[in-house]
């Protein structure tokens, strides 16, 4: 059978003084273990109880702050540690999920953007202190909002515009076992075969793959150059045209060297020997 106690004030009996006030705040429970369905607890100082907030229900710090010590204050713990401080830093057990799109920083202002479809702006310089940054797919560059560079899955970098580089490296300082060039260069240039072609439909991922394109055939060059074809990681082949740049330079002082004097026109140079215009 229920039973109902009213008063004013909650005393103990060897207290001068209430222990609760009903009409007034709650300023101390002492030992007495209370359980409020409804209701507030205002200006409570508790010691060595918890305080337990049941499934659904929410505890609430309006307008101040909720205060705790010794290990309580590290840590916050759902079944195990969800979160976790040190000094000012914050470590998450599991994912972060921000139910707004934007987050702020201390001064205010809007930092990180998302839009709902997992993209993500940053509004100012972003520094990365680690090693690495990975993407599942190709990586795209779109500075003003259009493609301009891709860095491919395979490890190809694909420039709509123009590169500007400093140079192949090539310091002496760097180099050991230097020798001159011997043998015949021009007669193996002209066995290189220059083509026109097009890209399979699967490799012309990108404008610059695609239409005609005039150039050597990596198999070719690595038989009479094995020194200018490089193999990538999945067997595919590369020409590194700066060192057939050299080769030229090379089939050019051959022909100085033949004492073919500089006005003279030629056709092409078979076996060494220089096949010139009448």
């Amino acid at each position: 059978m229920a039973r109902t106690l009213k008063c004013d004030a909650i005393q103990d009996p060897d207290g001068s003084t209430p222990n609760i006030s009903l009409t007034d705040a709650v300023t101390s429970f002492g030992t007495l273990p209370v359980d409020i369905n409804d209701g507030n607890i205002d200006g409570c100082t508790i010691n060595t109880r918890d305080i337990t907030v049941g499934n659904s229900k929410h505890l609430n710090v309006q307008a101040g702050t909720l205060t705790t010590s010794g290990p309580q204050k590290d840590a916050i713990v759902d079944g195990s540690t969800a979160i976790s401080r040190s000094s000012n830093d914050l470590t998450f057990a599991g994912d972060i999920k921000v139910n707004g799109n934007t987050i702020k920083d201390s001064g205010g202002g809007n930092t990180i953007q998302m839009d709902g479809s997992n993209n993500v702006t940053v509004l100012g310089d972003l520094t990365v202190t680690g090693n690495d940054i990975s993407t599942a797919s190709t990586m795209n560059f779109k500075p003003g909002g259009t493609s301009k560079m891709e860095l491919q899955t395979d490890g190809d970098l694909v420039v709509t515009g123009d590169v500007t580089a400093f140079g192949t490296l090539s310091d002496e300082n760097m180099k050991k076992n230097i020798n001159e060039l011997e043998g015949d260069a021009m007669g193996k240039i002209n066995q290189l075969r220059v083509v026109k072609y097009e890209f399979k439909p699967e490799f012309q991922d990108h404008e610059v793959r695609k239409g005609t394109q005039i150039g050597l055939i990596a198999q070719e060059v690595e038989a009479v150059f094995p020194e200018c074809v490089k193999a990538k990681d999945d067997g595919t082949l590369t020409i590194q045209y700066e060192q057939l740049c050299a080769l030229l330079i090379k089939g050019l002082q051959e022909i100085y060297t033949h004492g073919v004097p500089q006005e003279t026109s030629f056709d092409w140079v078979r076996n060494g020997t220089v096949i010139v215009r009448d």
